[in-house]
């Protein structure tokens, strides 16, 4: 299903409220928060590791084109323990730099 990547629909909730979405098909975007409470805004981007592809032409970087997204850079490697903790490996595939994005530093 393609989306309009021109418009952007209100995600409305209570306070509390968690959405799930596909951000890199959907166009969005937040407000200026003029209040006096902190908002908060998490943004978690999980790709299942056989699904990972480490040279995919979609995520080069438009100005050099070199890679904008992979392990050790905009991505970590993460692992599940059998009790459900989640730790981050810090062997270089886990090193979490920030984004690697259009202005970030690329490989």
């Amino acid at each position: 299903m393609k989306h309009d990547r021109t418009v952007a629909t209100p995600l409305e909730g209570d306070f509390g409220m968690m959405h799930r979405f596909y951000g890199n098909e959907l166009f969005h975007f937040t407000v200026p928060n003029d209040t006096e409470v902190t908002r908060v805004s998490l943004d978690f981007r999980v790709v299942p590791g056989p699904l990972y592809d480490d040279d995919y032409p979609g995520s080069r970087n438009e100005v050099n084109g070199k890679q904008a997204f992979f392990l050790g850079g905009y991505y970590a490697w993460a692992d599940c323990s059998d009790d459900g903790v989640w730790t981050v490996r810090q062997d270089g595939a886990g090193v979490i730099r920030g984004n690697q994005g259009k202005g970030g530093a690329n490989r």
